[in-house]
């Protein structure tokens, strides 16, 4: 049996995770009361979560989609045109012994929250 997948579900799909990210990333946020190591962390989850959603998106737009998590960034960056430099530092941060310094930590933040919020913009957009 071979599996089959609306387009127009995945995209509803894609949406409701990068919302569902969003609130994480806020809530995270508020709970980690600002605190450095708990909002890098929260930055790395949500970064790690997006490389399956993006490969999605492209999918949806019949764009092919690398394996590797930095080429996947890289490509919905020049697809959707956003920036996705945060979520790749993001996805680095998980594998170096690096301490970012707290002013590093808010503005991966907050870039990795204005990139969701376009992604999910651009997604609700894209007519399948």
């Amino acid at each position: 049996m071979q599996l089959r997948f609306e387009k127009r579900n995945v995209r509803l799909q894609c949406e409701r995770e990068l919302k569902a990210t969003l609130i994480r990333l806020r809530q995270g946020y508020i709970a980690a009361a600002a605190k450095k190591k708990m909002v890098r962390d929260i930055i790395i989850a949500a970064a790690k979560g997006l490389a399956p959603l993006l490969r999605a998106m492209l999918w949806l737009r019949d764009i092919d989609r690398p394996a590797e998590t930095e080429a996947t960034f890289n490509k919905a960056a020049a697809a959707f045109s956003v920036r996705t430099e945060s979520l790749i530092t993001a996805g680095n941060w998980r594998y170096e012994k690096i301490r970012p310094q707290e002013t590093q930590v808010k503005d991966a933040f907050a870039s990795v929250h204005t990139t969701v919020e376009q992604l999910a913009i651009a997604v609700d957009k894209l007519e399948v």
